[in-house]
């Protein structure tokens, strides 16, 4: 066994605590080191243990009044590590050091920008995700009701987060807590999935429009280009539409007083164009490309006229609360609500009926939602930050790894320092400032990276991010705690072992021994943990893709590539549906015809009121 692998004797701990403890600043390095000087000495020539006696002994002995502390340090103080001069310093330092060493620098910056790449586009979508419905006036006070139906002959409540026609009105007039309220119907589940616009020669489908309450802008907020929010639904057959229709329809924004004929819920009918919106003020559940009011025909006419307390649950109710009021309280209010108003209709059809409050900031990552949008959920997301966070682990362990793998490069470095003066704190300062400059410049390369790559990550997530950095200050919060995080994570182990190395240790050509050891034991740990997180990791990602590729390529049952859907808007074509289907049925491309209210894929709203589950 070779010199450099035998253990090194050192003097006892103990005793070096306790002369570090008594012994005056200004004397502990010259003492120390002439102590231990001696006590090398010695055990060459009488042995190991008789050394450290002799050790004690004459520490023991230096228990003596000048030793002992009384005067401040002469060496600067140890906020000194911190002033601007030695921060800057420790980063020319540092840059010199990166310049020098170009693999291990670029190693370690591939590392942490493509981690940093990964971990950044998780964040910034889960920060998206959790962003929706918070840009409301008093988002905190708005509601959304929602219901619970049980029925006699089925076990597990049916959750759903709409509710019957005449609930919210009621709420506004008997209940003095709520300050505004507005309904919104999504005419999607009734067969009405599509619009057909007409304006002069342009004929199109539109998708997605909202019949909603006059109020419905007195409780969200949505950015006016063009018209009055708190008058634009007041007058029947008026619409809202968004700036992006409003270009596909008049090429330019300022299209309020514009007419145009719509064919959906009814036949086609001509509405005048009262405002345009767009999504500026933050995402939403409700980004709809239009709306019109509850008192124009067709749904909204139905809904008016509808006295249901029991059925017909199709549609969304909102409340907003008045400033300081108990929304728990209210809450419990509403059994003796529903009981006073629909008790006789509920027992009627033999069953029970609870309504529930669903603030409309969780709408978005509640699980529970059923439609209106296509949101997530807050497992999810936290899974995703579990997942980022895991990534972002794995960098840093790797820059650690390195970083501790060429410690014996940086040996004589860090005893010339210790042995010129330096202090353990402006070591760490140093090994620091290093970490925090390789992760900065990670980050900076992540950034661009991450913009570039945005459409190819959005088309994969199904996501609509943007990187707007002069507009949204939340995405420099976590940019900045991002490179703050990561450098100090990284960094730490390195500075913390790298600044214990004993000059006199390394002068003589040794080591200590236990400390070699627990740095070996640790490093083997971080390359476990990081060959477990990786493989986790990469195991998580296959299973989730073979599931993926289960569901679009599982058989279904029928040839959805062979289907085609013919949607019937106009009440004056349904009488010749009869003969378009054997016109159909005529031609040889053509192997069947059937006709239904609703297709795959469709919410309908009242199926649950003729099926039961298991038993469809």
């Amino acid at each position: 066994m070779s010199r450099l692998e035998q253990p090194t004797p050192q003097p006892p701990r103990w005793a070096d605590r306790l002369l570090e403890w008594f012994c005056a600043p200004h004397l502990l390095e010259n003492v120390q080191g002439d102590l231990h000087e001696e006590f090398f000495y010695q055990v060459e020539q009488i042995g190991v243990q008789k050394a450290k006696f002799q050790y004690i002994l004459e520490v023991l002995g230096f228990l003596k009044p000048f030793a002992i502390k009384r005067k401040p340090s002469p060496y600067p103080s140890s906020t000194t590590t911190f002033h601007p001069t030695m921060i800057r310093n420790y980063f020319n330092i540092a840059i010199r050091n990166l310049a020098k060493n170009r693999l291990y620098a670029a190693l370690n910056i591939f590392g942490l920008t493509i981690g940093t790449l990964c971990c950044l586009y998780i964040l910034l979508y889960v920060q998206d995700e959790r962003s929706y419905d918070k840009h409301h006036t008093a988002a905190e006070r708005l509601y959304r009701v929602t219901t619970e139906l049980n029925f006699p002959d089925t076990k597990d409540p049916h959750r759903m987060s709409t509710c019957s026609p005449p609930i919210v009105p009621a709420m506004q007039a008997e209940f003095p807590e709520v300050e505004s309220s507005t309904r919104v119907v999504d005419p999607a589940p009734f067969g009405v999935d599509r619009y057909l616009f007409k304006v002069g020669d342009k004929v199109f489908y539109q998708n997605t429009g909202y019949v909603v309450d006059s109020t419905f802008f007195e409780t969200f907020d949505y950015h006016f280009l063009a018209g009055n929010p708190k008058k634009a639904l007041n007058a029947p057959q008026s619409m809202v539409i968004s700036e992006a229709l409003a270009i596909k329809l008049f090429n330019t924004t300022d299209a309020l007083n514009k007419t145009l004929k719509v064919t959906g819920q009814v036949e086609e009918e001509t509405y005048r164009v009262t405002g345009v919106f767009n999504n500026s003020l933050g995402k939403s559940h409700l980004m709809p490309d239009f709306f019109t009011p509850m008192n124009s025909r067709g749904i909204g006419e139905y809904v008016r006229s509808d006295n249901s307390w029991a059925g017909n649950n199709f549609l969304f109710g909102y409340l907003k609360f008045k400033p300081g009021t108990d929304v728990q309280a209210f809450e419990a209010k509403l059994a003796a609500f529903i009981e006073r108003n629909g008790g006789d209709q509920l027992r009627q059809m033999k069953m029970q009926k609870k309504l529930f409050l669903q603030p409309v900031r969780a709408i978005h990552t509640s699980a529970e939602d059923l439609a209106m949008s296509k949101g997530t959920s807050e497992r999810f997301l936290n899974m995703l930050l579990l997942i980022a966070g895991f990534i972002q682990l794995v960098a840093c362990i790797n820059f650690m790894n390195l970083s501790t793998a060429r410690s014996t490069r940086r040996a004589k470095e860090v005893g010339v320092r210790k042995a010129v003066g330096a202090g353990r704190s402006s070591l760490m300062g140093q090994f620091l400032s290093e970490s925090m400059l390789m992760t900065l410049i990670a980050v900076g390369l992540a950034v661009p990276l991450v913009w570039l790559l945005l459409p190819l990550l959005n088309q994969i997530t199904g996501a609509s991010l943007s990187l707007q950095l002069t507009q949204d200050w939340s995405t420099w919060g976590i940019i900045v705690g991002l490179v703050l995080l990561t450098g100090v994570i990284a960094g730490s182990y390195p500075a913390f072992y790298l600044s214990s190395f004993n000059p006199l240790s390394i002068f003589r050509g040794m080591r200590d021994t236990k400390t070699s050891r627990g740095a070996i034991n640790f490093r083997k740990v971080l390359v476990v943990s990081q060959f477990v997180i990786s493989s986790v990791l990469i195991i998580g990602a296959v299973v989730i893709q073979r599931q993926l590729n289960y569901l679009l390529k599982e058989d279904m049952g029928f040839e959805k590539n062979q289907k085609v859907i013919f949607p019937i808007r106009a009440e004056g074509s349904r009488p010749q549906i009869g003969s378009f289907r054997n016109q159909l049925t005529a031609l040889p491309e053509v192997n069947n015809v059937s006709g239904m209210t609703a297709y795959r894929g469709v919410l309908c709203p009242t199926i649950f009121q003729c099926t039961r589950k298991g038993k469809v």
